[in-house]
Order: structure tokens, then C-alpha cells, then sequence
């Protein structure tokens, strides 16, 4: 088988120390259906759980085989009858067990899984909709989605913007859509990719990246991440992984399929992800600094600037303006009393903090 914010210091003479917590690949399950309970509330084979309410038949998680693949997860989603049935929803919720298995100092959490990228020949309005999720207790903590139509396959990646104590919906008001992972015009070809998910507790950031199309993107969390129980229902460590699917208008859209879903702690980030976040960062200069009055953001490359959000060294949100795809900024910072300041500047290639002082 070929199975094969907050403000960051990172220590490059760190040894990398990545810590397997728990792996996937379907290979030792039995071919068949995943999970006959479609409650979610009784597990299926190896502690997953299925919820499909409004399924009309119990073959709606499988596990099969694939070439090249050995065996594989397949959501169903044929046998939906309206766009208003419930979603299908694959998840485990015995993540924080792992988690506390963890070396001493492994903070990071990671989370790579490969999915199969559709070709989706129906309408416009017609879609296939698989989203990743990873929770602390009671909330989502990051939410990762990739959707196709017959017209464009679109990847992106979301934050929420505060803490909610329930268990979210993913919609606009509780939710930051980041920049668009992966946003292109059909046709492509269908594909298996490998993505993978950071948290990183110890700086309160979490990272995107899909290796096989060198993408790589650092955002800052909207609250900080703690691994204690300091607010009502617990700390922000992963309790739970999901899978949800949907689809659009009709029925019969193309299953979704995953494989090699891989948990792991790490005490560092790899090279590869922090070496694409230096090389952004380093094409953006300040000046004057510090600054009394206005602050020149520039880059090297005519990167553009969409948002600016300025954070003191609590990690308080001071300001945050909005830009049209600017490449040249003046920033006014008169009102700013003195002391150092933290910019989040968001740009079309990821997100870039630098630092600056008010005299």
C-alpha cells in the first residue's frame, strides 16, 4: 500500500520533536459501513462516530478500497433527499486523550489528513462541501473548507472571532474568513492532496499549508489560547475532530473521500512553515521607527494590503482598518499613546506582524 495575536519567537536550534498521536488510514478497518448508529451517539469501528439524521440509508460512512490507496473514508451523499437535510458529519471526540499523552513542551498540535479533490459536473447551484473542524470543548477552534461546483473549486480557511461557550455555526457573524487558500476557475483535475492544520498554543497562531502547491499561510487567533481551564467549560486544548459533508440543490453529487488522517504534538514548527512566514515578513519595512505621527508601510513586491489590525503588547485590539488592495500605506498612529505596538497586516499571500514604537 502506498500509504505512506500573539508574537512569535521561534528558536531555529530547537530540535524538531513531532510526537504521533494518533493515525488513520482506514487500512486494519473492515470494508463496509463505518457506523450503523447515525445518532453519533454509540461509536463505530475504532472510536468514530456518524451523525446523518435524515439519511435513508446506513451507507452513508464507508470505508473502501481505493487504488493505489489501500483503504480509504468515503462520505455518501447520495441518498439526501433536499438541500435541507441534515449535513453527514464523521468525527471522533477522544482527541484530548491523546492530547494529554503528549511530551512535555510538544504544544503545537497538528492535523493532517489527505483529501480527494472532485470534479463536480452538475449545475452552478449544485455543490459537494466538505469541511474539517477541530474543537476545544465547546467551541471550534479552526475550520478548514473545500467546496466544488462545475465552475470553481475553492479552498479556504476560517477563525472564530470570539468565544461563543456553545458550539458554533460556521457563518459570517461568528466566524473570520482568512485569505483564500486555493480559489481557480474549472477544469482541474481530480486529485488526492495532503493538507495540515497548526495550532500553536505557546504563541496563540494557527497555520495552513497544502505542501503540493507550496502553500503556506500564519494567522493570529482572535482571543489567546490557553491549555489551563481559565474561562467557563474548560481550556482551548483539541477535544474534537470532525467531518462534514454536504452538497447543494440536487442529488448524486460526487462522495467525498479522505485517508491518512495523522495527529501529532510538536515542540516546533517545521522549517518549511516558518521559513515561508521570515521570507513575507522580510518583504515589509516600517518608517519612520518609531514614529510620533504616521507610520510608512511599505514592501518589496508590491504585495497587497487589505487589512491592518494593531494590537499593544497585552495583546489587545487597538485599531483595525480595512484597504483596498493597497501596496503603499500610511498609517496614522498620533492617537496612539506611547509605547510598543504590534501590526497584523492581512495581504492577498498571508498574514505579517511587525513591530513598531510610539514616542
Amino acid at each position: 500500500m502506498f500509504k505512506s495575536l500573539w508574537f512569535s519567537t521561534f528558536f531555529f536550534s530547537s530540535l524538531l520533536n513531532a510526537q504521533v498521536l494518533f493515525t488513520e488510514n482506514f487500512d486494519n478497518l473492515t470494508v463496509g459501513n463505518l457506523c450503523t448508529d447515525l445518532s453519533g451517539l454509540s461509536p463505530g469501528q475504532n472510536g468514530w462516530f456518524t451523525i446523518a439524521k435524515n439519511k435513508v440509508s446506513n451507507l452513508c460512512s464507508e470505508v473502501l478500497p481505493e487504488n493505489n490507496k489501500g483503504n480509504v473514508l468515503k462520505i455518501n451523499l447520495n441518498g439526501l433527499n433536499t438541500f435541507s437535510d441534515d449535513n453527514i458529519k464523521v468525527f471522533r471526540n477522544d482527541i484530548g486523550n491523546f492530547w494529554q499523552l503528549r511530551n512535555n513542551n510538544n504544544n503545537i498540535f497538528k492535523l493532517s489528513f489527505d483529501i480527494f479533490l472532485l470534479s463536480d459536473n452538475n449545475s452552478n447551484s449544485n455543490y459537494q462541501n466538505s469541511s474539517i473542524s477541530i474543537y476545544n470543548e465547546n467551541e471550534i477552534l479552526v475550520f478548514f473548507n473545500y467546496s466544488s461546483n462545475n465552475v470553481r473549486e475553492r479552498i479556504t480557511a476560517w477563525l472564530p472571532k470570539n468565544r461563543s461557550l456553545i458550539e458554533p455555526s460556521v457563518d459570517t457573524t461568528k466566524f473570520e474568513l482568512l485569505n483564500h487558500i486555493h480559489n481557480t476557475i474549472k477544469p482541474f483535475n481530480e486529485r488526492w492532496i495532503t493538507a495540515e492544520i497548526f495550532i500553536d498554543y505557546n504563541h496563540s497562531k494557527v497555520y495552513f499549508s497544502i505542501p503540493s502547491m507550496n502553500y503556506v499561510s500564519g494567522h493570529n487567533t482572535f482571543f489567546p489560547l490557553s491549555l489551563t481551564n481559565n474561562f467557563e467549560g474548560g481550556g482551548d486544548g483539541p477535544v474534537k475532530i470532525e467531518f462534514e459533508a454536504s452538497q447543494g440543490a440536487v442529488t448524486n453529487v460526487p462522495n467525498i473521500r479522505y485517508d491518512n488522517i495523522n495527529l501529532s504534538a510538536l515542540n516546533v514548527l517545521p522549517t518549511y512553515i516558518l521559513s515561508a512566514e521570515d521570507l513575507l515578513s522580510q518583504k515589509f519595512n516600517l518608517y519612520p521607527n518609531p514614529t510620533n505621527k504616521t507610520l510608512n508601510i511599505i514592501n518589496s513586491e508590491n504585495i497587497l494590503v487589505n487589512q491592518i489590525m494593531v494590537y499593544d503588547v497585552t495583546g489587545k485590539e487597538i485599531s483595525d482598518k480595512t484597504f483596498n488592495n493597497e501596496s503603499e500605506i500610511q498609517l496614522n498612529v498620533e492617537n496612539l499613546a506611547n509605547g510598543t505596538y504590534f501590526l497584523n497586516i492581512h495581504t492577498n499571500n498571508g498574514i505579517v506582524i511587525k513591530k513598531f514604537i510610539k514616542r
